[in-house]
């Protein structure tokens, strides 16, 4: 017999796809006579798909009529007629089903993974092509440029602002002038792949910041860096470079870099201004890939670059296209301080131009939209700077609504976006003070909160589930309800903390401070969090997708990513003073804290005590939540047990005694240290199920934790601490059900109303102080009093 030709593959891309398409809808309401001609019906089709060599379709089909099958014989006519209906089903076809499904799965999963390595094949093949044209390519291009006339590649005339690579390249192998490269582009890409040259520097953009003097900037440099930089006085050509820029424009990189080596470089006159490598190290690398140290770096991620071609227009709502003009000049400018050239934004278009042709039509658009926008900002920043006076700084409210504007009974109250981007302030040369306010670049981005309007209370505002994301909405609404957090938000006494040298930039505290204003703006029913969601995916890859996750995992994280966005330096003090733990703690800090390390950060002893010499030595670690163990077998127990449990000691045997110089048994004993304001507690309720280890089976413990929700004393678990040890509870984490499937909501005590809030996603009621205790409770959020 001749064998079916098969049919390609167009269902899915695994037979999990294809196990997706055989469900089949609600049987309850049909009669086991009409599902009887329906399974017959699936039979058939499975069996003309087979014919024609669709396997995948002949699968879906028998599996359809399997699920049938399986139904009818639980119905109760079935039951009482099986001879009946066995006849009507035909008695061997549910067998013959069976079997043609098994051996369907069979050969597709051999044909899915036959296909998989083909793509794989054809990836690699296209690969190798692409890489062969790249080689290729910049042959051709050493190739051409080899063959100029090197007199014609002098250096730029004095009114240029950028230089050619042959211009560079050609100063570099005359030797005659003594030229420095500040390689602008982050660190690890410096270090993967630069010019060849001994006087190129790493100067990386995550050390640039706005309002930076030359001398802090050198603070921050790699330490290989700064025996070069120190030399800059002697050179006689400085070039900067990024990875492609064109123009050296405003708010970029090396627009930063140039003002700080001209207007903040005291110390330093330069004979020529520093000039911008036209094209960037992308262009040097495809003229002179001999003269790197790696002529095959990483290539930057094209969706990136365009972003930040791109990414900086702002655009306005089309009803805010016809303002009455304002004039540029209305603003007044602090004297002295380093100004943004406005007329420079034509090097933005120019470079825009170079790099995508295609673009042109597109781009004068946005041009003509931006510079309608900058008209906008600088009306609102003008009528911000006249209502100065009224700003708010009491109890948390929204910062962000328009002041002394009316609103009419039918349309919500828009929320006014301030700018400080016309304003690059004087930098202060007290080393133990920042510049006065770096204005976060955020705070032009249009976010969409997809609110749902409604007045409620401030503070009182639901965050939407954006698939799964209960976990964050549980912590993000336990950090609203923290006072002193809010106000910091809220007042935007932040804004002169944003620091920009980690590696989020600084936007995780900005988003948060967004979300933070709309929840206590008291006129959104609930609002979505996209925002914060994607800049924290983009940092944590566990966050990104629609998985359900930890809340005390995302609370650590977000915690530590908080401490660095909102950095600041203060005089370290004389360590000689200092006492073993504060001592531990400056050296933990490095003189640089934080509202958030100020507020949620302890600290631990760790004590390890010899049983035999008696001799001891500790260490400290600090914390921004304590993680306590559960007793064993316990449906129930106190708060005061799992500390106790906690700090309890613990014997270490074959220690290193530093005293007997052998190995001995010793103690270790756990002290808090140093209690926060804010002190977090976080219940281990799941654990590894012994009896299921080499599956890595995780179960929850569900036991009733009776904790106090106010005056919780804490000097019987601590050392000597400074501050209040007594605390109140001000909101819970809860998480309900198992590690297969769960929900998390909060439970928060307003500061201004004095009563509790159940916060389930968007949906926010009041429940009595009662229900706060329960076997969900997962992490409890306290905060010391403040008694006279």
């Amino acid at each position: 017999m001749t064998e079916t030709r098969r049919s390609q593959l167009h269902l899915g891309k695994c037979i999990e796809d294809l196990d997706k398409l055989h469900n089949v809808p609600d049987l309850k309401s049909k009669r086991a006579t009409m599902l009887c001609k329906t399974a017959q019906k699936l039979f058939e089709s499975a069996e003309e798909a087979r014919e024609k060599g669709d396997e995948e379709t002949s699968y879906v089909q028998y599996m359809k009529y399997l699920r049938v099958i399986a139904y009818i014989s639980k119905d109760k006519d079935y039951s009482k007629d099986k001879t009946y209906y066995t006849s009507m089903l035909g008695v061997k076809n549910p067998n013959k089903a069976l079997d043609a499904a098994e051996k369907l799965k069979n050969s597709l999963i051999v044909r899915y993974e036959e296909e998989r390595q083909s793509e794989r094949l054809n990836d690699i093949k296209e690969n190798e092509l692409i890489k062969q044209k790249i080689d290729d390519n910049r042959k051709k291009a050493l190739e051409a440029v080899a063959a100029k006339d090197p007199a014609t590649q002098g250096l730029p005339g004095p009114d240029e602002v950028t230089i050619k690579s042959e211009q560079l390249y050609s100063t570099l192998k005359s030797g005659k002038l003594k030229v420095m490269i500040l390689d602008a582009r982050p660190g690890k890409d410096y270090i993967e792949s630069h010019i060849n040259h001994p006087a190129c520097i790493s100067v990386p953009e995550e050390c640039i910041s706005p309002g930076q003097t030359a001398n802090v900037l050198e603070q921050n440099l790699p330490a290989v860096s700064r025996p070069v930089w120190a030399e800059r006085a002697s050179m006689d050509l400085i070039v900067m470079l990024d990875w492609n820029s064109s123009a050296v424009i405003p708010g970029k990189t090396l627009y930063l870099l140039k003002t700080i080596l001209l207007k903040w470089d005291i110390k330093v006159q330069y004979s020529r201004q520093p000039l911008a490598l036209r094209g960037g190290y992308e262009d040097w690398l495809l003229k002179y890939p001999a003269f790197t140290t790696n002529p095959r770096p990483t290539t930057p991620h094209q969706d990136t670059m365009l972003d930040d071609m791109l990414g900086e227009i702002d655009y306005p709502n089309w009803s805010d296209l016809s303002p009455p003009v304002v004039t540029v000049n209305r603003v007044a400018k602090p004297s002295g301080g380093p100004l943004i050239d406005r007329t420079s934004k034509i090097a933005a278009v120019q470079l825009y131009d170079e790099r995508s042709r295609s673009m042109q039509n597109i781009l004068e658009q946005q041009e003509r939209i931006a510079d309608t926008s900058l008209t906008l900002e600088m009306q609102r920043l003008e009528a911000e700077q006249e209502d100065d006076g009224d700003a708010y700084m009491g109890s948390p409210t929204d910062s962000t609504g328009a002041v002394g504007l009316n609103r009419s009974q039918s349309s919500p109250n828009i929320a006014k976006l301030s700018s400080d981007e016309d304003e690059v302030p004087m930098p202060a040369f007290d080393r133990s003070t920042k510049p006065s306010k770096v204005a976060p670049s955020s705070e032009m981005h249009h976010r969409d909160f997809q609110p749902v309007w409604g007045d409620v209370g401030r503070g009182l505002t639901g965050l939407k589930n954006l698939g799964n994301t209960c976990y964050m909405n549980s912590i993000i609404q336990c950090l609203n309800n923290t006072a002193i957090l809010v106000t910091y938000f809220c007042n935007g006494q932040y804004l002169e903390h944003v620091n920009r040298s980690h590696s989020t930039r600084g936007a995780i505290a900005e988003e948060l401070a967004a979300v933070v204003r709309a929840l206590w703006s008291g006129q959104y029913r609930f609002i979505a969090t996209k925002d914060l969601r994607n800049e924290v995916g983009k940092h944590q890859r566990a966050f990104r997708g629609t998985e359900q996750q930890d809340s005390h995992e995302f609370l650590t994280i977000l915690m530590d990513w908080l401490h660095l966005d909102l950095q600041f330096t203060i005089k370290p003090p004389h360590k000689e003073t200092l006492g073993a733990s504060e001592r531990a703690w400056h050296e933990y800090t490095k003189s640089k804290e934080s509202l958030v390390l100020r507020l949620f950060y302890g600290q631990i002893r760790s004590t390890v005590r010899c049983s035999v010499c008696r001799a001891s030595s500790a260490t400290y670690d600090s914390f921004s939540n304590l993680s306590l163990e559960l007793p064993a077998h316990a449906s129930r127990c106190t708060l005061a047990d799992c500390l106790k449990l906690y700090l309890n000691d613990e014997m270490i045997p074959g220690w290193n005694c530093p005293n007997c110089k052998e190995k001995r048994d010793a103690v270790k004993k756990l002290d808090i240290s140093r209690l926060p304001p804010v002190l977090v507690i976080h219940f281990k309720r799941f654990y590894v199920d012994p009896k299921e280890y080499m599956c890595n089976a995780y179960r929850k413990k569900q036991t009733y934790i009776d904790f106090p929700l106010e005056d919780l004393d804490m000097r019987q678990f601590s050392l000597q601490c400074p501050g209040n040890p007594i605390y109140n509870l001000y909101a819970v984490s809860n998480h309900y059900g198992s590690m297969e499937g769960g929900h998390y909501t909060a439970y928060c005590k307003s500061s201004v109303y004095g009563k509790w809030y159940k916060y389930d996603d968007h949906l926010v009621t009041e429940i009595p102080a009662s229900e706060v205790r329960s076997s969900a409770a997962y992490i409890l959020f306290y905060s010391a009093c403040s008694r006279s």
